[in-house]
């Protein structure tokens, strides 16, 4: 592990340690799942833009392949999953993202891709002066990461196996795993500044 300035994780589980992989939502993520990450050392009068940068383990190719034989409506694929982003302040969250973003990228093939950037606008106002505590929170599909429809799935499976006819192995519901996270700054000249890093 390498840790070049300190962040420290939480979900609703709890505190998430220093090392290995790691389930940001938790094993079985649903919408209203949360993870925080935050910083005591990062107050910047001059900070613009905050850049996110999420490196994902163990991806599928993509989500349409991996959720097929689920009777989920409307069907997942890699833009189902979709994330906000809070400025945790004293006394109230702010929104940070104006519509809800996607949590994760693709390429020009739709194959999933592990690293997902965001930059999040900031007025220097809102950064206390001991830090920052960003929570994101999922917000969609329904269904979160499949764990509702699953046991339907494998029932309907079950029975059309039973009745002779050929079904693809299901797979289970996926629980994304993060294995880094980089925070930097943008000043108004939008140079990247100062990486506060933890990687696995």
């Amino acid at each position: 592990m390498q840790n070049n300035l300190p962040l420290s994780f939480q979900n609703g589980y709890g505190p998430i340690g220093p090392y290995g992989r790691f389930a940001p939502f938790g094993p079985l993520p649903l919408v209203g799942d949360w993870f925080v990450f935050e910083s005591g050392n990062f107050s910047r009068a001059d900070c613009s833009t905050l850049v996110i940068r999420f490196c994902w383990n163990g991806l599928p190719e993509n989500f349409a392949s991996y959720y097929h034989g689920y009777s989920i409506s409307p069907s997942m694929n890699n833009r189902s999953f979709k994330v906000d982003f809070y400025l945790l302040e004293v006394g109230f969250p702010r929104l940070l993202n104006e519509r809800p973003l996607d949590l994760f990228a693709e390429d020009e093939k739709g194959v999933l891709v592990p690293e997902r950037l965001y930059k999040l606008k900031m007025d220097p106002r809102w950064l206390a002066a001991c830090g920052f505590r960003i929570r994101m929170v999922l917000v969609g599909p329904a269904d979160g990461f499949g764990s509702v429809g699953y046991p339907e799935a494998v029932v309907a499976s079950a029975l059309a196996t039973a009745q002779g006819k050929r079904t693809l192995a299901l797979h289970p519901p996926f629980a994304p795993l993060l294995s880094a996270v980089e925070v930097f700054w943008e000043d108004g000249s939008a140079h990247l500044q100062d990486p506060q890093t933890i990687l696995f």
